[in-house]
């Protein structure tokens, strides 16, 4: 556990970092990285470590294991010319293992690394996805946060303009149509501030919810965007290299592939090797006998090959799929 811990928090600095001179409208950087280590899911992402960790040791290890059998019974014999019925205890012990045929080891060695990558690939996917939900909430408490400010501008503004035009009403430099219309406005626009608020209220509720440890400052100033350095091309390459999803979808098709070679090696099934020692006739005589069994492959094994086969080739579509969708995104 601790090795995969180790590999989470390696994932966890594999974020870009937030400059200590970025936009203020920007959470901290120490913020940002307490909050997404107390989302659940990704708190997950160490389970998934621990758990290709822990598959990687079990096909390295392999599918079989010693087994012991042991065996008694009692013998009853009769003789003629002796006399009575002879009883004798007999027994039997014997071990046996199943033993992994060339090259099936190093697939599932294979299989386990590629296992192991999937599930850090799979955590790193957890911890993008936790980062881009809190760059969305984010900055949709703070389009809610201007636009509410805008509105609230506006407001004061017609506040003023409605006072001057009753004003004017009152001494007689305005029409009572003009008054109807300014108060018209005005009440659209406390209307319009009321919804505003409520989306504010939302969107904040939302992104405390989502991560209660978050602090929210009570002022924000929001600079001009600042262009990015690198053209189009370049951060496209970027984004096919680093993607989480990407580089997942990839992983999981390489490994359905080596799947569908093992599963093609299973159809010549591992063959059994035993020892067994034998006592009867209370010890007169004594057997020591070495068995193999190999079990014949039918049409389950083979059938077991083609599901693999038809895995693979979806694994391998939907990485397809995954890179469409990275470009378009990029």
């Amino acid at each position: 556990m601790k090795s995969s811990l180790h590999r989470f928090a390696l994932l966890l600095a594999a974020l870009s970092p937030l400059s200590a001179h970025a936009d203020s409208a920007l959470p901290p950087e120490a913020a940002v990285r307490q909050a997404l280590l107390e989302l659940p899911s990704v708190r997950a992402g160490q389970g998934e470590i621990a758990r290709g960790e822990a598959w990687q040791r079990q096909l390295e290890a392999g599918p079989h294991e010693w087994a012991v059998t042991l065996e008694g019974q009692q013998r009853r014999s009769r003789d003629a010319m002796s006399g009575p019925d002879r009883h004798t205890q007999d027994w039997a012990v014997g071990v046996e293992r199943a033993w992994r045929l060339p090259g099936k080891a190093a697939l599932d060695t294979r299989l386990g690394q590629e296992q192991r990558a999937i599930a850090e690939a799979a955590a790193e996917e957890r911890l993008h996805n936790g980062a881009r939900l809190l760059l969305e909430t984010w900055f949709a408490w703070l389009r809610a946060q201007q636009r509410l400010t805008q509105i609230e501008a506006a407001r004061t503004t017609l506040a003023k303009e409605t006072r001057a035009i009753q004003r004017r009403r009152e001494l007689g430099d305005a029409s009572e149509l003009e008054t109807l219309q300014i108060e018209a406005a005005l009440a659209q626009m406390e209307a319009e501030q009321q919804t505003r608020e409520a989306e504010l209220h939302a969107t904040r509720e939302q992104l405390q919810q989502r991560f209660p440890g978050l602090p929210l400052p009570t002022q924000l100033t929001l600079s001009p965007p600042q262009a990015i350095e690198g053209n189009l091309e370049q951060w496209e390459q970027e984004l096919l290299t680093h993607e989480p999803g990407l580089r997942l979808a990839r992983l999981e098709s390489s490994r359905s592939q080596l799947q569908a070679q093992r599963t093609d090696r299973e159809r010549l099934a591992d063959p059994t090797v035993g020892v067994r020692l034998t006592r009867e006739k209370d010890g007169e005589e004594r057997l020591l006998g070495l068995s193999l069994t190999i079990p014949i492959g039918g049409s389950a094994r083979q059938a077991e090959a083609d599901r693999r086969r038809a895995e693979a080739s979806i694994a391998s579509e939907q990485e397809a799929q995954a890179l469409r969708e990275t470009r378009a995104s990029a």
